[in-house]
This record gives structure tokens, C-alpha cells and sequence, in this order.
């Protein structure tokens, strides 16, 4: 059963008034404490409500504020004054944003202060000193409000100023940046890839073939040769490969030890390497690196970055932020003639914006030829050992 927020508030209001007692500060002249005690936990309860309605809002306004964007076809003009507007008030420029009905502050305010005069209370909410930022992939605000609660029957008058903190997730929210830039024919949808970088160097050996592989880890298997698909794995182990089974029919083979070579792509003498079952490796040469690409552009997942913010992505704009987020591209999933011979990053891609030498990156741009990433990419994630 799905409860709204207005309903916890009443429920919430009938529990506090029947079983709570209470210590006020309030200067009245009357004798009715009961009643009283009363309205002062009717209040209470409205303002112990106000972080988790606040933070309703402001998803409901992000998802608002993104559907606009796919309506109208342009972006937000202010997006922090724009988004602002959007949790406040579920408008944008006074134009009703979809998505945002029963969550605004402002309509949250309405039905809080309709419930007090059916309780039998006078009570007016002005939110106030409100702001909003983004910082990766949380937006963050502060407001204010202030409370004035009246009872008409003890005359007793209720004052609070109440401040709170906001941060929400803009996971499942659509990246507007992306959406505009190739004209509403790429549309990701943000979510946090849960890693920070597209690969990392975890060992170092010797080499036989040159080789250049992505595949997914198989780590010590009890039994090598029962193991499907094997030319798409990546045999580690801790023994010499030549002594192995079938080690020559998988893509690509890891040895710990020293070892004479086998006739498939293979580093050996690594010593004891972190890796898991399942895990994409690519072999470059003499290198074993635990590899994120592919999960990056299947996945349509986003990686903190020096890079385009949430703000910046609202309004379209590719000035680069220090709490930004970025992901790449899946060129295969796009028509040809929005194939460009560019950085695979998401903010470049469609603007032409690859900063120096575009490279191909070894064992990715392999098996998926359009990949390949700038100079800058490369030096931002140390990937120059997989440069092709």
C-alpha cells in the first residue's frame, strides 16, 4: 500500500496529540493546557515532516524539470533559479511542470495548512532563504521555513523558524545534456556506475604475443576445461598455463609464476593479482588491467569526473565543474550519421570537442571499433599504457 505524505502527517498528528506530553515555552494567558499541548504537537509534527517532503520535492522537481526539457527542446535558461522554482512551486517560468503533482513545497504547504483549519487551528507556512546546488551525483539545498500556528479557542499563538538540509540522489533522472546535444536521440538515464574510473593497471609481466585482449576473468577454475566460451575469457592462475589443459583456447591467459609460454595471448610472472570471477581484464603487452569499459558503455553508467555537473547538464552547458559526472557513448547504438570519429566521453562526443590525438584503446577498440578517447581522457584516468 502506497501512503502519500499528507496522510503520515495526519497519522503522525493523531499519534503525537493522544500519547506525547510536552514541555512548551509559550507566553499565554489561558488555562486550557491541554489543548495547547495540543497545537503545539500539531506543529511539531508538521515541521518533523518538512525534510522528507522537502526531499520528495526535489526529486519530483529534477523529474519535472527534465520532462520540460523533452517537451520544449531547450534547456533551462537559469537552471539553479529554474530548479529552484520547480521544487518550490512545480513550475518553471510559471509554466506547470508534469511530474510534480501533490510534491511541490508550496502544494505541500497548502494541504499542511488545510489540515489545521480542519483541526481547528490557523496555521501559515512561508518557505523562505531556500538554494540549491549539485555536487556529483547529489542535489543539495538548504530552506527555511517559517511557521505561525493560532488556536482561536485558547488564543494561544505558535512562532517557529525551521531550517533544513536537502540531498537527494538524481539517480533515474535523464541527462538533459546528452539528450539535446544529439537532438533527442540519445537519451541515458543517470545512475552512479559504483566505481570511479574505466580501468586500473594491477600487475605487471612478462609477454608472449603482444598481447591485446578484454575478456572476463575466470580465477583458478577447478576444472578449465569444462568453462564455455572460453575464447571471450580470460584464463588466471596460479600455476604454470603450459601445464594446463585447453589454456590455449581461451583469449587470453594470466599466470602468477614464471612459466614457458602457451600459444594464446598471455602475461606471466605477475605474482598474486585482485581479481574475481567474472571480473573484464584486459591484457596490453606485459600489463593486467581490471577493466570497467564495457560495463561503462553497455550500462549507459556515469563516473564522478572534472566534467559537465547536474547544473551545467540542465542548462546544456559543457563547462567543466570539479563534482561533475561523465560516461561514453555506444556509438553501435546510434544512426551513422551521428557516428563521429571522436572521444567516446558523453559531453564531447556530439559537439566535436576531443581535446588533442584521439586514440584507440587496446582490447576494447578491438571488439568495438568506434571507441576511442582523447588525450585528455587518457591522462585524467592514467590509461596511457593502454593507448593503441
Amino acid at each position: 500500500m502506497v501512503y502519500t505524505t499528507f496522510a503520515v502527517v495526519a497519522t503522525s498528528l493523531i499519534f503525537f496529540m493522544a500519547m506525547s506530553p510536552i514541555n512548551s515555552d509559550i507566553d499565554v494567558d489561558t488555562s486550557d493546557t491541554v489543548r495547547i499541548s495540543e497545537a503545539s504537537f500539531y506543529l511539531d509534527s508538521v515541521l518533523e515532516d518538512l525534510e522528507r517532503s522537502s526531499e520528495m520535492a526535489a526529486k519530483r522537481g529534477l523529474t519535472g524539470s527534465a520532462n520540460y526539457i523533452i517537451e520544449t527542446g531547450e534547456p533551462l535558461e537559469d537552471p539553479e533559479e529554474n530548479l529552484t522554482e520547480a521544487i518550490v512551486n512545480g513550475s518553471i517560468s510559471g509554466v506547470e511542470l508534469n511530474s510534480t503533482e501533490n510534491a511541490s513545497l508550496s502544494e505541500w504547504s497548502d494541504k499542511v495548512e488545510g489540515m489545521a483549519r480542519n483541526a481547528g487551528y490557523r496555521l501559515n507556512l512561508t518557505v523562505q532563504d531556500h538554494e540549491f546546488n549539485a555536487s556529483g551525483f547529489r542535489l543539495e539545498g538548504s530552506k527555511e521555513i517559517k511557521a505561525r500556528l493560532k488556536d482561536p479557542v485558547t488564543l494561544a499563538s505558535f512562532n517557529r523558524t525551521e531550517s533544513v538540509d536537502i540531498e537527494v540522489d538524481v539517480d533515474g533522472t535523464e541527462d538533459p545534456l546528452l539528450l539535446l546535444r544529439s537532438q533527442g536521440r540519445y537519451t541515458p538515464v543517470i545512475k552512479y556506475c559504483g566505481f570511479d574510473r574505466p580501468a586500473t593497471r594491477i600487475g605487471t609481466g612478462s609477454e608472449s604475443s603482444s598481447p591485446s585482449v578484454l575478456g572476463e576473468a575466470v580465477v583458478e577454475p577447478s576444472d578449465p576445461g569444462g568453462i564455455e566460451n572460453k575464447s571471450d575469457k580470460v584464463l588466471v592462475v596460479e600455476e604454470n598455463a603450459d601445464q594446463i589443459g585447453e589454456a590455449d583456447s581461451f583469449a587470453g591467459v594470466v599466470s602468477y609464476g614464471s612459466s614457458a609460454p602457451v600459444s594464446t595471448d598471455y602475461v606471466y610472472g605477475t605474482g598474486p593479482l585482485s581479481l574475481e570471477d567474472g571480473q573484464d581484464v584486459i591484457l596490453s603487452g606485459n600489463e593486467v588491467w581490471k577493466s570497467n569499459f564495457r560495463e561503462m558503455i553497455f550500462e549507459d553508467c556515469y563516473v564522478p569526473a572534472k566534467a559537465p555537473g547536474i547544473m551545467e547538464r540542465y542548462g546544456n552547458n559543457l563547462t567543466e565543474v570539479e563534482n561533475g559526472i561523465l560516461t561514453f557513448v555506444d556509438a553501435s547504438s546510434l544512426p551513422s550519421e551521428l557516428r563521429y570519429p571522436e572521444t567516446s566521453v558523453g559531453y564531447k562526443y556530439f559537439v566535436g570537442d576531443s581535446q588533442g590525438t584521439v586514440h584507440g584503446i587496446d582490447g576494447v577498440t578491438d571488439t568495438h571499433s568506434w571507441f576511442r578517447l582523447d588525450d585528455e581522457d587518457i591522462e585524467r584516468w592514467g590509461l596511457e599504457g593502454l593507448v593503441k
